[in-house]
């Protein structure tokens, strides 16, 4: 079971700023309770009736957010002072916002949502989320189908901040077409009183069924925050006007889903512009989208959030792992298959990789005796035993099973032993000692290791062993997470702890390319490899 954290979720509300901020973390912060975190939903501005506000406290003031906690997200739209945020740090260490802000790139945060990197000036280290894998959408937006009825939706956000149905209902009113059109808003507005008699125009205050409103009409006419991802979400072809800065960058996210048709930013767009397009619009024949809206926005972001709260909590610690719970990890994987599932490889193509990869990198032609350690079930030993028949092999398994496994091979030179590594006495030493995919997960330390290492190996004998990486580049800024369940290794720390223990000089560092049996880089490998001589 992964850590559970006290998480806050903070969003402003108001006629000015809309309300999809505070139902966009309302929903998330429904989804990280379901994860099991203690969470906290406020909401700055007036109380709102929706059930997904059943467990938020609606406050006037950011300081009444008062409550120790691991994170805190916040969802606003008006630049956030520096009072707030420094008043938010003596809450908690680690502070996400959502890419609304204006002032994102002057205030330093630990994560970003919806942000590319290119947009962020700062060279601080930052984590985004980014991209439509985090599109929170209500359930109904998702999971429901609508019959279609012949009318026109219209609606640019709970509050409509600028005023913009007046606008556009008065110039629908001047087109030939005389649908029915459906305005949608959360608060009633004296705006709009002159619009009630009319006959052509419906108005739907604060509606329990605006996904229904939204599913029925035959297209609509939206601002581009979250009420365009819903109509996409339910398959509207859609007539967008930006209303805002981050409204233009939301949108963009959609660029290639066919039932978009983007007028632009508000300010720009002319009544016969608007006009040309309604028509048009009007009159296409409906189609399914070919990529359909992601229905697991919220529940991707509450995993990966939780995945890098992990990791920020777990960061350059190494854990020592209990032996009986590293056997029972093989014992349920026994029954798999194919064989590389058993072996805990990714895939049969980098289980060849790797094994083929030592080969190119240690010469076993000078090999004669060999330790194996973590041998499996000897599949290594069967690819450079046949080639290299000289060598004399010991594998030492912790697993009883697999090591089963590596007995039925019947392999010549090679014997396997049943046995936990670090307790092992030996009378006989080796010129080499190897130990590949283990270190991630295992119930010694790396500093044990080299240690235990050393007293196996004769002298101007060869260590190699890999590690996994804590610097791979793709964990740095992409929507990719380090594996909580395992080690992962600073490659220059490794370095550090070799040359003081003064054991072992060191021969060659390498990078492999995942799936290739290819040197490359380290900052682009999951996999960092040693190659250490005995001194």
């Amino acid at each position: 079971m992964s850590k559970k954290f006290q998480i806050s979720l903070i969003a402003e509300a108001s006629d000015n700023v809309g309300y999809g901020h505070a139902i966009r973390t309302g929903i998330l912060a429904t989804s990280l309770r379901e994860k099991g975190h203690k969470v906290n939903h406020y909401v700055l501005g007036s109380k709102i009736n929706n059930k997904i506000f059943r467990n938020t406290k609606f406050i006037d003031n950011s300081k009444k957010v008062s409550q120790k906690t691991e994170c805190i997200i916040l969802d606003f739209y008006n630049n956030l002072k520096k009072s707030d945020i420094y008043h938010f740090k003596k809450q908690t260490k680690k502070i996400i916002s959502f890419q609304d802000s204006k002032n994102n790139n002057k205030l330093k945060f630990n994560g970003l949502i919806n942000f590319k990197k290119k947009d962020y000036n700062s060279k601080s280290n930052v984590k985004f989320f980014y991209g439509l894998k985090y599109l929170i959408l209500g359930e109904n937006f998702t999971s429901k189908k609508f019959k279609k009825k012949d009318y026109i939706f219209l609606c640019f956000g709970g509050s409509d901040p600028l005023n913009q149905i007046p606008k556009y209902l008065n110039w629908i009113k001047l087109s030939k077409i005389k649908k029915k059109i459906y305005v949608a808003i959360i608060k009633d507005s004296k705006k709009l009183s002159k619009f009630k008699k009319d006959n052509q125009v419906k108005i739907f205050i604060n509606s329990r069924k605006l996904e229904k409103l939204m599913g029925e009409s035959k297209f609509a006419i939206c601002s581009g925050g979250n009420i365009l991802a819903e109509l996409l979400a339910l398959n509207k072809n859609c007539l967008c006007i930006s209303l805002s800065r981050n409204q233009r960058k939301f949108v963009k996210l959609f660029s290639n889903n066919s039932n978009l048709n983007y007028l632009g930013d508000y300010k720009n767009i002319s009544r016969k512009n608007f006009l040309h397009k309604f028509n048009i619009l009007e009159k296409k024949v409906f189609s399914l989208n070919p990529k359909p809206i992601n229905k697991f926005g919220a529940e991707n972001l509450s995993n990966d959030l939780t995945n890098w709260l992990i990791d920020q909590d777990q960061k350059n610690k190494t854990k020592v792992f209990n032996k009986d719970d590293i056997i029972k990890d093989y014992e349920k994987s026994f029954h798999k298959k194919p064989l590389y599932k058993k072996l805990h490889w990714g895939s049969a193509a980098s289980m060849k990789s790797r094994h083929n990869f030592l080969e190119q990198i240690i010469n076993f032609k000078k090999v004669s005796s060999w330790l194996d350690v973590g041998s499996g079930d000897g599949s290594l030993q069967k690819l450079i035993l046949n080639k290299f028949d000289s060598i004399n092999c010991l594998g030492v398994e912790i697993s009883k099973k697999l090591h089963s496994l590596s007995k039925h091979r019947k392999l010549k030179n090679f014997k396997s032993i049943n046995d936990d590594f670090i307790n092992l006495s030996l009378k006989n030493k080796f010129n080499l000692v190897t130990c590949h995919g283990v270190l991630s997960k295992t119930n010694f330390s790396l500093k044990d290791f080299l240690k235990k290492s050393n007293l196996m190996i004769k002298k101007n004998g060869y260590l190699v062993f890999d590690i996994t990486n804590l610097h791979w580049k793709k964990f740095e800024n992409s929507n990719f997470f380090k594996e909580p369940a395992h080690n992962w290794f600073n490659p220059y720390e490794v370095k550090k702890l070799i040359n003081n223990l003064k054991n072992f000089k060191i021969i060659k560092i390498l990078g492999l390319k995942s799936g290739k049996n290819k040197k490359i880089k380290i900052k682009d490998t999951h996999s960092v490899f040693y190659v250490l001589k005995k001194i």
